[in-house]
């Protein structure tokens, strides 16, 4: 374990569960442009010794905990950091030279605000290139952090600046109390990030602070992982509806609940037809932009619809789950009124 040679201005904190993909992360952090004085990182693994057995050029402060609840290892990171402005990153993520400058920079100039990056997917194979395009694509997942940005920073919501890529200033974080440990981790960042936005906070996405972000490969990787983020999302919804009431999205999921039945009665079968061939027509609009690449033009249209219905069934599943589930959740609902009193108060 490396001791602290200086006072840190960022401490970077990564919670491990992939120990073969934090080493590529790790070596990344090592090559930044900036004195290693400036900055710490804090890793939160199940086995530290794996870490100390390389001798890292960093700053490197490494903790151990059983549990795997990604918000108590980033809780317990930040006790053990020193630095006047906390980094967030995921350990499949890999940062650029000059991102840890960035991000001090960044928040010196806003310290008012969260900011964070762009999460890009940048293999090139096909499996890895459609992933990453589901994800960015409007009318597929429509993911605010996966498109290019031509400013250098624009102002987004609280829901579409995620984790893996994110910074903030400390008495922030001590002001909220930290990260939600009593609740699915899945919400964690949501839920933190709604508490700021009550708290007067914006949140910026820069652009000099895009990082590679490796996403799982489509078909059965992308689709397992994206059916099981939005199950814990609709289930998490019956008790954070104010936290997932704003992407589009979900509104539409709910909508569907009311123009269903609707559309189901007062169509004829020929115009629910017409209706179906206007939805394939949009989504083959939205192939167009990869006809430079004919495998995955042909690729996208189906996983696009793929993606519409492998969310809603897992959203929809969720939500069922959480509203007969919902008498079990009691020390969550009154956790989030004790968390929610920093605001209301």
């Amino acid at each position: 374990m490396a001791s602290v040679r200086s006072q840190p201005g960022l401490s970077i904190i990564i919670p491990v569960s992939r120990e073969r993909e934090v080493f590529d992360c790790l070596f990344s952090v090592c090559k930044q442009n900036i004195d290693k004085n400036c900055f710490e990182v804090i890793l939160v693994c199940k086995d530290a010794r794996i870490f100390n057995q390389q001798n890292w050029d960093l700053n490197l402060t490494t903790l151990e905990a059983d549990v795997l609840h990604a918000a108590t290892r980033r809780n317990r990171g930040v006790e053990a950091s020193k630095g006047k402005f906390l980094a967030f990153l995921d350990d499949d993520t890999i940062v650029p030279p000059d991102w840890v400058s960035n991000v001090i920079d960044n928040l010196q100039n806003h310290p008012k605000s969260i900011i964070g990056g762009l999460n890009f997917d940048k293999r090139s194979e096909t499996r890895f290139f459609l992933a990453n395009a589901l994800q960015a694509n409007i009318f597929a997942e429509g993911l605010v952090c996966h498109r290019p940005i031509q400013k250098d920073y624009i102002e987004c919501s609280f829901a579409s600046i995620p984790l893996c890529n994110l910074a903030f200033a400390r008495e922030l974080f001590t002001k909220i109390g930290g990260f939600n440990e009593k609740a699915d981790h899945y919400v964690d960042d949501t839920e933190f990030c709604y508490i700021a936005s009550k708290l007067g906070y914006n949140f910026l996405l820069f652009k000099n602070l895009e990082i590679q972000h490796n996403v799982r490969p489509v078909f059965k990787s992308y689709f397992r992982r994206q059916a099981h983020g939005r199950f814990h999302t609709g289930m998490n919804f019956i008790i954070f509806p104010e936290c997932y009431i704003h992407p589009l999205q979900v509104k539409l999921v709910l909508l569907s609940f009311i123009l269903g039945p609707l559309l189901l009665f007062t169509l004829s079968a020929s115009q629910l037809i017409y209706l179906m061939i206007f939805y394939l027509l949009i989504l083959l609009v939205a192939s167009l932009k990869y006809l430079y690449r004919p495998v995955l033009f042909l690729l996208f249209l189906p996983s696009i619809f793929l993606v519409h219905v492998n969310a809603y069934l897992s959203f929809v599943s969720g939500m069922t789950c959480g509203i007969f589930l919902r008498s079990h959740f009691k020390e969550v609902i009154e956790h989030k009124k004790q968390r929610y009193a920093v605001f209301q108060s």
